[in-house]
C-alpha cells in the first residue's frame, strides 16, 4: 500500500490540485512534469491546456482591448460628426439665401429660415409637402428642379410662388447631393 500510495495516490493527487490550479485560472505557474510514466503524461497533457489557456486569454484581452480603444475612436468620430452636423444645420439655418433639400419623390425635407421668408411657408408646414407649393400652378416639372448627373450645379431663373399667391422671380442654383447608399 506504501508503494501505492507513493506512485500513485500522492501524483494523482497532486495533479487534481494542478488541474484545480488551472480551474482557479492560475495560469502563469507552469506544471512541473515529475514523472514520465502515464500519470507524467498527464502532467504533459495539463501544461498544453494551461499554455493554449493562457495563450486564449491573453488573445481575448487584446481584442478587448482592440474593441476599446475602436469604441473610444468610433465615440470622437460619431461625436465629430454630430458636431459638423450641428455647425452645417446652424449655417443653412442661419443664411440669407434660401437652402431647400427636395428628396426624389419631390417632397420638401428641409426648409431654412430664408425659405420661410422669401416663400411665406413656416418651416413646419413646408416640410413634408411637395416642392410644387412653390411652383405657379403647383406643376412640378423635374427637368426644371433637378441638374444633370454630371455633378454640377444648375442655375436657373424661375417664376415661383409665395404661399400668398404672389409670382416671385428667383434665380435658383440646383445641385443633386446622393448619400451613402447613392440616393
Amino acid at each position: 500500500t506504501l508503494v501505492l500510495e507513493r506512485r500513485l495516490v500522492r501524483p494523482l493527487k497532486r495533479v487534481g490540485e494542478e488541474a484545480q490550479r488551472l480551474a482557479d485560472g492560475a495560469l502563469d505557474e507552469p506544471i512541473h512534469l515529475l514523472s514520465d510514466d502515464e500519470i507524467g503524461v498527464l502532467e504533459h497533457r495539463l501544461e498544453q491546456t494551461r499554455r493554449s489557456l493562457r495563450n486564449l486569454i491573453a488573445a481575448v484581452e487584446d481584442k478587448n482591448h482592440q474593441l476599446e480603444v475602436d469604441l473610444v475612436e468610433r465615440q470622437r468620430a460619431e461625436q465629430a460628426a454630430q458636431t459638423s452636423e450641428a455647425r452645417l444645420r446652424n449655417l443653412v439655418q442661419q443664411s440669407p439665401i434660401a437652402i431647400i433639400e427636395v428628396g426624389a419623390d419631390m417632397r420638401i425635407h428641409e426648409w431654412n429660415s430664408a425659405a420661410e421668408r422669401i416663400f411665406g411657408w413656416s418651416r413646419e408646414d413646408a416640410l413634408e409637402q411637395t416642392i410644387g407649393i412653390i411652383l405657379p400652378n403647383g406643376e412640378i416639372p423635374a427637368t426644371t428642379l433637378f441638374p444633370e448627373e454630371d455633378g454640377n450645379g444648375r442655375r436657373k431663373i424661375l417664376e415661383n410662388q409665395t404661399r400668398s399667391g404672389s409670382l416671385i422671380t428667383c434665380q435658383w442654383y440646383n445641385n443633386l447631393v446622393r448619400n451613402a447608399q447613392g440616393q
